[in-house]
């Protein structure tokens, strides 16, 4: 499966599947092995809100949508 992240790069990682406790349960989800810190998709951020501070070491908050 080829990807294209989000600094533009084109190509073709590899892929796992994975269990993330979201909420409070356990969740499969298909992970990207790339290199770097890791990062949460939007389709895991469905239903949620997500508010940050554009700064470096800024707060990040989600919250499930009732």
């Amino acid at each position: 499966m080829s990807a294209v992240l989000a600094d533009g790069i084109a190509g073709d990682p590899g892929f796992c599947r994975a269990t993330v406790l979201w909420e409070g349960r356990p969740i499969e989800v298909v992970a990207l092995e790339a290199e770097g810190t890791p990062l949460v998709g939007v389709s895991l951020l469905y239903g949620s809100r997500l508010t940050m501070a554009i700064i470096d070491g800024g707060p990040v908050a989600i919250e499930g949508l009732a």
